[in-house]
């Protein structure tokens, strides 16, 4: 190898003209001396430099080698003619090997220039196909108390299809699911969200007909809802503590595992805003059943149940929905920053 051979060979010729350079010398011998070792560290420069495949520093080097050695030439002691011209030679084809790779390496890089520049990547938007005509959305229902329960199904048309908010701003289905949105609590937020589906799966499958049993689920329901909002508490400035009812199950890990057992607890960061989404979709979906029960309980005057289906829609509006909107608000701005890159490219 001839990097190697260099690198050794430089050690050995180093050692012993610093040798050489301590004993009593002409002043002659002390000139050649110190021509000799500028020449060996730019024949060790040079070498690095070829190494490196920096062949234009390569061939000044060389060249200044071949220069300092030739006008010494004749001042070498005899018993170092033969190693001092076998290494004259070496630089010299080195330099001629060297000056050729620089030539291809100048050609290939006037090739590569010539070539058309790559084109500009193209955007691909996958936004929906948006409905003009259903931009109108449903007029709000009269009263507060089933507000929450509109806001929800306003919400969900967007998670299912995509839809608008307002009669001017759409939201695709697409944006529920971006992972560029950074928002607070998503894992409590979810192990909040799987909590209230599950209440509200064993509070759907009673018989609304039996009132007395009804009530038991009704009130077991509301605890649950209690535990979210205390969890949540913790983590979510915006969101009050509220006291416990009656009969609440103690701990909301004891509550999810007596219902139907759906608590994830390590969920990872890429399955979370899409565990996120899927449930709030999933709730809302329920919410719509919960609303239909409430304009049934209001039909039959059957105060008490419409009382805790009343406090049910504060739980959405105060807690769910006060997150939700939240949410949705980075979301849109995360979008509409991704949006603003996309066009500026």
């Amino acid at each position: 190898n001839f990097f190697e051979i260099e690198c050794n060979q430089s050690i050995s010729l180093t050692v012993e003209w610093r040798k050489m350079s301590r004993t009593r010398l002409s002043k002659a011998e002390k000139e050649l001396v110190k021509q000799l070792t500028i020449a060996l560290k730019s024949a060790n420069y040079a070498v690095k430099c070829d190494r490196a495949k920096d062949y234009n520093a390569a061939i000044v080097c060389y060249t200044q080698v071949i220069s300092l050695m030739e006008a010494e030439k004749s001042k070498v002691p005899m018993e170092q003619q033969e190693l001092f011209t076998s290494k004259l030679v070496k630089y010299t084809n080195r330099l001629k090997v060297v000056e050729k790779k620089a030539k291809l390496a100048k050609e290939a890089s006037a090739l590569e220039a010539a070539k058309p520049a790559p084109e500009a990547p193209k955007i691909t938007w996958t936004e929906d196909k948006i409905e003009y005509s259903a931009g109108k959305i449903p007029d709000a229902p009269p009263g507060s108390s089933r507000k929450p329960f509109w806001v929800m199904k306003v919400l969900l048309k967007t998670l299912e299809s995509g839809g608008f908010v307002t009669p001017k701003l759409y939201v695709s289905r697409a944006m529920w699911y971006q992972t560029e949105a950074k928002y607070s609590a998503v894992k409590e937020k979810v192990t909040g969200l799987e909590i209230i589906l599950d209440a509200m799966i064993q509070l759907l499958s009673t018989n609304r007909d039996d009132i007395n049993q009804l009530k038991i689920q009704m009130e077991t329901f509301l605890n649950h809802l209690v535990s979210v909002q205390n969890m949540l508490a913790n983590h979510l400035s915006f969101i009050k503590q509220t006291k416990q009812e009656q009969g609440l199950l103690k701990g909301v890990a004891a509550t999810v595992v007596r219902g139907g057992g759906r608590l994830r607890t390590h969920l990872s960061a890429s399955s979370t805003d899409a565990t996120y989404a899927e449930l709030l979709q999933e709730v809302f979906q329920k919410a719509e059943i919960l609303e239909s029960w409430l304009l049934y309980f209001e039909g039959l005057q059957q105060q008490s149940i419409v009382e805790y289906l009343y406090k049910a829609g504060d739980f959405f509006s105060n807690v769910l929905l006060a997150f939700v909107m939240k949410d949705l608000q980075a979301l849109l701005g995360a979008h509409m920053k991704k949006m603003g890159l996309l066009l500026a490219a």
